[in-house]
């Protein structure tokens, strides 16, 4: 179902630590956000999303080009006519077009005050409309020279979400139910709108389909609050009127719903989705009964397009997935989504599980050198992952939001939903601990500032719940042995237990700094039977007696919030965190004394203070994993040679680039056993010289060059090292 791929090492910088540790950023997420996304056939494709990036791919997704483009305004839609002709637009009333499929784009004047682009359709290369918007009015533009000149068909004082064409048929969708419809392409009316049931606070129509001159489907609205049903309206007169299709209970869904596809009268698909996870439903009646099926994904899917039985989608993270078989199977595409990584537990020194938003979970089981990523799906939802716990490299638990706490005992590949899913937004679960595969415990909460703690002694089939120990939101767990046991939140809320949980005891706080009110206590850890470590919001906490009473850990300079702590013995741990405010910092402490003392080992040519730090987990060998925003992680272990000492060479050698496959970064390394002159060039499997890396007199000894490919296409390239003792190539991947 997904694809294995290559963990994009992105630096190789020495910090000063323990045992001169180095630390490596590991992981780059693929893509941005997907906006939409177009194919003209069954393989070629191109997305577009924010900061300008549009990117094509000539093999049904598997790998993407990124492409030049002229902006980096934000773009929100993407039409093709051909395999050639293409236009996209968004932000700042701005539309491209190519003529040479995407190589080149070309900015088209349009008239002022059009606002943002929303969507655009083509009939032909001549023929087409735009949509756009500047609040709270909006407007429909053609052209009929291709995109030269556009004249205004309409304003209307709605935000228009949607248009779509079927030869000079139209339809257009509002923020408030109402559609509007043209027959030839110029005039535009008002649509008769469908009745919606009472109980919608909202009526958005996100997404429309028209599949002949006369249906059209179109979707939108739904909530969990209130239990909103997601909306589904069709049309049989070419958008003129418009039914509300009412669906059976057991088939309804709360969600937004986005894009529409159908592959013949009867058989369609609609996605979107957004707090439990992807939504996806299938029809095989033309829309009457809308049936929900599964789909192995957790993100927001905003686009799709299709050829038969063949589906593409994209939406937020930067997630792209296929199917060529109607949804029942999917393929991800993604090879790093960009979405945050709230936990990480090193199993082995080569298993490393990382897990988070969105119900993403991210495997490698060779100890970085490459991995796997899937969504976490059980019970037919993915709510996001708050933290994970493996007792063995098969065996883990996950805490999700919507209090639900999923299992898995084949490493990941299934899940099972152990604690089942609500529909209540203000519960959800934030830790779980396990001693062993049967005995563990979750906390969360059951209501704002209403915490709860589970407990399992048979690996999850059933669970006893205390609730309101701390009277605030739980946020984590840990215990020592099956009597001894902590639990923190927020507002400064702490309890043990001696007994297994069986009682809770609140804890005491002293000796804290001035000015601390109630800062929220995120992670806990014990570092022998009776000493524990718990940190926060710009705090670290002590204990010596099991969490009865804590005392602040002086830290100079601590103004991160800390949600990651680790310790390897009595005295060596780790504690990690962020500060996502002016002016930004990155927390990574280390203690070498039990917590008494702790230096902030952040070098930030390596954790970049736009990212996220969320939690750090020991391998059995002392290496250290940190999990973060936007799919990065972070890592001390060593792999592909890259720690080697500099001293010690002794011949003239060309290492293989790592990583490898690459995107869009590769580090070449060479070694001269003496003062050389050296040329190191990449070339294209032609033979064409792409670029020159080295160029003059080196010191013997070993070498590191950064490759840039972010301007090539996908594919293989070779490059050559020479010197006065002859000439070594090899080659390198570079897949988009």
């Amino acid at each position: 179902m997904n694809k294995f791929f290559a963990f994009f090492l992105i630096a190789i910088i020495t910090m000063t630590g323990l045992n001169g540790q180095v630390w490596r950023r590991v992981t780059s997420p693929s893509h941005p956000s997907i906006s939409d996304l177009f194919f003209v056939n069954n393989t070629t494709g191109w997305f577009c999303s924010s900061g300008g990036v549009v990117k094509k791919t000539t093999n049904a997704g598997v790998t993407w080009s990124e492409i030049s483009f002229p902006s980096t305004d934000d773009l929100a839609t993407i039409f093709f006519v051909d395999v050639n002709t293409g236009y996209t637009g968004g932000e700042n009333q701005k539309i491209f077009k190519t003529t040479n499929g995407g190589e080149s784009w070309t900015e088209i004047p349009v008239p002022q005050m059009s606002g943002n682009i929303v969507a655009i359709h083509f009939a032909d290369a001549n023929t087409g409309w735009m949509a756009t918007t500047l609040s709270p009015n909006s407007q429909i533009l053609r052209t009929t020279d291709g995109g030269t000149s556009w004249t205004v068909s309409i304003t209307i004082a709605k935000i228009i979400l949607d248009l779509t064409f079927k030869g000079t048929r139209g339809i257009a969708s509002t923020s408030k139910l109402d559609m509007y419809y043209t027959h030839d392409g110029i005039n535009w009316t008002q649509s008769t709108n469908a009745t919606l049931p009472a109980g919608y606070t909202r009526s958005d129509i996100r997404g429309i389909y028209f599949y002949d001159e006369n249906t059209a489907y179109a979707t939108g609205w739904g909530s969990l609050i209130g239990l909103q049903p997601s909306i589904h309206i069709k049309s049989t007169d070419g958008g003129v009127t418009w039914q509300y299709m009412g669906q059976a209970v057991e088939n309804r869904t709360y969600d937004n719903l986005y894009c529409i596809y159908f592959k013949d009268a009867n058989n369609g698909v609609i996605i979107g989705g957004a707090s439990k996870g992807t939504v996806a439903v299938r029809t095989t009646d033309g829309g009457v009964n809308w049936v929900p099926i599964n789909i192995p994904c957790g993100v927001t899917i905003q686009c799709i397009s299709g050829f038969g039985d063949q589906l593409f989608i994209g939406g937020n993270s930067g997630v792209l997935m296929s199917s060529t078989d109607f949804g029942n199977n999917w393929q991800l595409l993604t090879q790093i989504p960009s979405t945050n990584l709230n936990s990480i537990d090193a199993v082995t020194d080569n298993i490393i599980y990382t897990a988070g938003f969105n119900a993403l979970f991210i495997k490698t089981t060779d100890g970085g050198a490459t991995g796997h990523a899937s969504f976490v799906r059980a019970n037919n939802v993915s709510p996001t992952i708050n933290d994970i716990y493996f007792t063995s490299e098969n065996t883990g638990y996950a805490a999700h939001s919507y209090s639900m706490v999923s299992k898995t005992t084949d490493g990941g590949v299934t899940w099972t939903a152990v604690m089942k899913d609500t529909n209540a937004v203000t519960v959800s679960n934030a830790g779980v601990y396990f001693l062993n595969e049967n005995l563990g415990w979750v906390t969360g909460k059951i209501a704002n500032n209403v915490d709860v703690i589970h407990k399992t002694t048979d690996g999850g089939t059933t669970w006893t719940s205390q609730s309101n120990i701390l009277q605030s939101n739980g946020r984590a767990v840990t215990f020592f042995d099956s009597n001894k046991g902590i639990m923190v939140g927020e507002k400064l809320k702490a309890a043990y237990t001696t007994d297994g949980g069986t009682t809770w005891i609140a804890s005491v706080f002293n000796s804290l700094p001035p000015g601390t009110t109630t800062p929220a206590l995120k992670n806990v850890t014990f570092r022998d039977a009776n000493n524990a470590i718990a940190v926060g919001d710009n705090l670290i906490l002590l204990s010596s007696d099991g969490g009865a009473t804590w005392n602040y850990s002086p830290v100079n300079n601590l103004f991160e919030s800390l949600s990651g702590v680790e310790f390897k013995d009595a005295l060596n741990g780790w504690a990690v965190g962020s500060k996502n405010s002016a002016i930004r910092s990155t927390g990574l402490y280390q203690t070498t004394d039990g917590g008494s003392n702790w230096t902030n080992r952040a070098n930030y040519a390596v954790f970049d203070t736009m990212v996220t730090l969320y939690e750090v987990s020991y391998t059995p060998s002392g290496d250290l994993w940190v999990s973060a925003s936007s799919g990065i992680v972070y890592t001390t272990a060593v792999f592909n040679g890259t720690d080697d000492e500099l001293t010690g060479i002794k011949d003239f050698s060309l290492r293989q680039n790592y990583p490898n496959p690459f995107n869009p970064t590769t580090t070449i390394v060479y070694n001269l056993d003496k003062r050389s002159r050296v040329t190191l060039k990449v070339f294209d499997v032609l033979g064409r010289e792409i670029r020159t890396l080295i160029e003059g007199e080196n010191e013997a000894g070993k070498h590191e060059v950064k490759f840039d490919g972010r301007d090539l296409s996908s594919g293989v390239y070779i490059y050559k090292l020479s010197t006065a003792n002859g000439v070594i190539s090899k080659k390198m991947s570079l897949i988009k």
